[in-house]
């Protein structure tokens, strides 16, 4: 995973993407339910279409939790990154991605001794 806010945000609006998909399929097996068609054979068809339509639905709302999850996330870690820029001094002229990477040196030097 990146520590990237705008590549999280990137990947949520894939994910977004990817639940209308989820959800244009479901209106689309819904759809091919709706037929004239009589018989065991129909039914059990029809039956079948709504068993694929209910798990495209849920995996539609997975992909949406997930898309909100890493909306979330990329607000933290943009929190975060304040909270660093805040705390951390850091050299005229340093942007926050230059706290950021000292940051983390300092803290691997740490976990290293």
């Amino acid at each position: 995973m990146t520590d990237d806010p705008q590549q999280i945000r990137d990947a949520a609006r894939t994910v977004e993407r990817l639940a209308r998909d989820a959800r244009s399929a479901q209106r689309g097996l819904i759809r091919a339910g709706c037929s004239s068609w009589k018989g065991v054979g129909a039914d059990r068809y029809r039956t079948r279409l709504h068993d694929r339509a209910r798990e495209f639905g849920s995996r539609a709302d997975d992909l949406d939790e997930l898309a909100r999850r890493l909306t979330a996330h990329a607000s933290a870690v943009e929190r975060h990154e304040r909270t660093l820029s805040r705390l951390v001094p850091r050299p005229h002229g340093m942007d926050l991605d230059g706290v950021v990477d000292a940051a983390r040196s300092w803290q691997s030097a740490a976990v290293r001794s």
